[in-house]
Parts: structure tokens; C-alpha cells; sequence
């Protein structure tokens, strides 16, 4: 069990799903394994736990989404159902996968229907199908009523040069029955990140997830759509969050020994205060940590949001200071929104983590001391949390 107090959560009162149906083309039985990846927390929970429980360093969830090799060695010694169900989730691009040297079809394995599978030892390939039917209840105090869902999905996911260069791509023709999509929303925090489904309100709302990489023990570098987060909290983060919705962009991540550097560029699907679509809005961002011992993760990050004109290269290089580089135009020193944030983290005893955030907002250096009410136009925002694993032997 797993508790997180965090200042900034939001609270949404609300009842779960009282139906969930899960229909798996299978061949004996149906599973509710889901095939979303962005619904996939099941290894970042994995990962919590050990950094919690005192097995791995404190920052080994911080920057999601993970690489397979860093994967693979906590499956290697979690003995946890987090792992089992990680193992069979993501089987057909392990090391310890099965070689086939022929395409097999119609598997089943780990309660998943594969349409195809191959792997020797350049290749790895598997195509996987779900269909799925929800309904319930949802009840925020003010609304309830009933909703249904239904949505067909197709995965298929591979790699090349034995797991080096990697692909995936999830897709999925989503269809609202019945219900309000913002108060469906609160019972499926998948949907909440889906633009289409939350701030449009369609009927359908079809939605892909995929990215290709090259990964590497210590590089990696992927493009794709997917969820990010940057932050030791599990509920949710100032910079980049699991919550947050999917966005399209560059990921370069470069982890060795006690330091890590991570930097994204991506497009952003928002709104203004009116609700209306913002085209065009990219963000980028950078992440420098530093872990002492495998108790302590401290991080630096800077960002930059700016919308309205098309990709800026000069916030594309991995290496610029983001505030130097909108300093070097009035148009970017004008309009462009930089912000500067730290995260520490501290597991005092095993089974007890504890961890903060700081994110400085609108960030203006010539009035970053400036103690008057009025001086200073800079925005704080902070994050306290601790999460307390009470049973630290084993999950079950």
C-alpha cells in the first residue's frame, strides 16, 4: 500500500466504474489486462515500490517513460506481482522472450491475445488485439448519472538490432454510449488525458500512442506520443506528469552513474482560458539530477513554453539555458513563458520516502530577490509528499 500526500493534488469526489468488462479476443478465457499504454503504471508502480521499500535508488521512477533496459534489471530481481504482470506486459521484447525463428499466430500468453509474434536473435515483432466494454456510475456532488464505453484496440510493437532500436505503436477506436465526458473522466484518468474525449466531447474518440527510439544502457533517444513525467511524486508533477495529456515530441535521456540528464521538446494539444484550442504550443525542457547515494535524488530543471509561431530550433538544442536563449529576442523575451524548478528527495529508513518540489514561474532574474509586494512578478509554487510502503517484505 502506497500513500502520497501532495499540495497541489486535486480531489475529485467521485464512484468508480461499478461494471468494468474487459472482453480479450482469447481463445479459453477473458483478462482485464489492459493493452493501453498510457494506462500501463503497473511498472512505474513497480518501481515506486522498490525505491520506496529501499531496493533501488529513490530517483529510479523520476523521469518516465523508462527504457527497456531498466526495466528488464528491476524484473530481474523484484519478486513482486508488479513484476509478474510487467514480465507478461512487455514479454515479447524481453531478453528472456521465447525465440520462434518463424512467425506464430493466435498465441495466448498472460491472459493477452496475439494476432502474430516472431523473434530471433536480430528481430522482435508482436502484434496484439482487445476489445472492451465499460460501464457505471460517476457522482461529483452536484451530477450522476450512468455511462458506457466501448472501444476495439490493435498493438503492435518490435524492435531490431537485438531490442537497440525499438518501435511501438498502440491504436484504439474509442465510442461514448452514454454519459458526460468530463464526469466520465473523473472515473478514468486515461480519458482525462484524451484531448479529444475531454475538451471536444465527441462520441468517438480515436486515439494512438507510439513512438520509435534508440536505447541504450546509458543514451537513449525517442520521438513519439506518449505520457512523460519528470518528479518524485506518484500523484502528480510540476513540469512534466503522468496526468497531464500525451504529447508529441523529442526525448533525449543520458543516465549514468550517479547523474542523469534528460531533455524534451514536444507539441502540446491546450487550451486558453476560454476553453479554445491553442495551436501551435511546443514545450521544452531540461533535467539535470544528481544522486549521492541511492537515498538522496536532488534535480534541477528549466523550461520554456511558447506558442504561435512553429518549431523554434533555438530552444531545440538539447545543451541551450532556455532563459538565456528567449533573452536573445524581444519577441522571445516577451512572449515566451520560462520557468525554473527543484525536486529533492530523501528515503530516511527503508519504507518511508520522502520528497519536495519548487517551480519558479514567469522567471525574471532581475526581481528574483526583490522582497516588495509589487517588485516581485515572479510565481512559486511548491509540492511536499511522503509515501510510506506499510507491508516492505513483499506485494501481493
Amino acid at each position: 500500500m502506497n500513500i502520497a500526500l501532495a499540495m497541489n493534488e486535486l480531489m475529485v469526489r467521485g464512484k468508480g466504474a461499478l461494471v468494468a468488462l474487459a472482453l480479450f479476443l482469447s481463445y479459453s478465457h477473458l483478462s482485464a489486462q489492459n493493452v493501453d499504454i498510457n494506462a500501463e503504471r503497473v511498472s512505474f508502480d513497480m518501481m515506486l515500490w522498490e525505491s520506496v521499500h529501499g531496493s533501488m535508488p529513490v530517483s529510479s521512477y523520476s523521469v518516465w517513460p523508462q527504457a527497456l533496459p531498466s526495466i528488464q534489471k528491476q524484473l530481474q530481481s523484484s519478486p513482486s506481482e508488479f513484476a509478474t504482470w510487467t514480465r507478461d506486459y512487455y514479454s515479447p521484447l524481453l531478453d528472456s522472450a521465447d525465440t520462434t525463428m518463424s512467425t506464430t499466430f493466435g498465441e495466448q500468453y498472460g491472459g493477452r491475445f496475439r494476432l502474430a509474434r516472431y523473434r530471433d536473435g536480430f528481430t522482435r515483432f508482436a502484434v496484439d488485439a482487445s476489445a472492451m466494454v465499460r460501464a457505471g456510475t460517476y457522482d461529483d456532488g452536484d451530477s450522476s448519472g450512468h455511462y458506457a464505453l466501448a472501444r476495439p484496440a490493435l498493438r503492435a510493437t518490435g524492435s531490431l538490432f537485438d531490442g537497440s532500436l525499438g518501435w511501438f505503436l498502440d491504436l484504439s477506436n474509442g465510442m461514448r454510449l452514454t454519459g458526460s465526458p468530463r464526469l466520465i473522466a473523473g472515473t478514468d484518468p486515461v480519458l482525462g488525458r484524451t484531448f479529444k474525449f475531454i475538451v471536444e466531447e465527441q462520441t468517438f474518440f480515436d486515439r494512438y500512442v507510439g513512438y520509435v527510439q534508440y536505447q541504450h544502457e546509458h543514451f537513449r533517444i525517442r520521438y513519439g506520443r506518449e505520457a512523460i513525467q519528470y518528479g518524485p511524486s506518484p500523484i502528480d508533477n510540476f513540469t512534466h506528469s503522468l496526468s497531464a495529456p500525451l504529447m508529441d515530441g523529442l526525448l533525449i535521456d543520458v543516465p549514468y552513474g550517479p547523474v542523469r540528464f534528460t531533455s524534451t521538446h514536444s507539441a502540446a494539444d491546450g487550451t486558453d482560458t476560454s476553453g479554445r484550442a491553442i495551436p501551435g504550443k511546443f514545450i521544452a525542457t531540461h533535467r539535470l539530477s544528481f544522486d549521492p547515494a541511492p537515498w538522496i535524488s536532488a534535480s534541477v530543471s528549466d523550461m520554456i513554453v511558447y506558442w504561435g509561431r512553429g518549431l523554434d530550433f533555438s530552444y531545440l538544442n538539447p545543451l541551450a539555458f532556455f532563459v538565456s536563449a528567449g533573452l536573445g529576442t524581444e519577441e522571445r523575451s516577451r512572449n515566451d513563458n520560462s520557468m525554473l524548478g527543484f525536486d529533492v528527495t530523501v528515503r530516511p529508513m527503508a519504507g518511508t520516502m520522502l520528497y519536495g518540489s519548487l517551480i519558479i514561474d514567469d522567471l525574471s532574474w532581475s526581481s528574483l530577490s526583490d522582497t516588495s509586494q509589487a517588485g516581485n512578478n515572479n510565481k512559486f509554487a511548491w509540492q511536499l509528499g511522503v509515501s510510506q510502503a506499510f507491508a516492505v517484505s513483499s506485494v501481493k
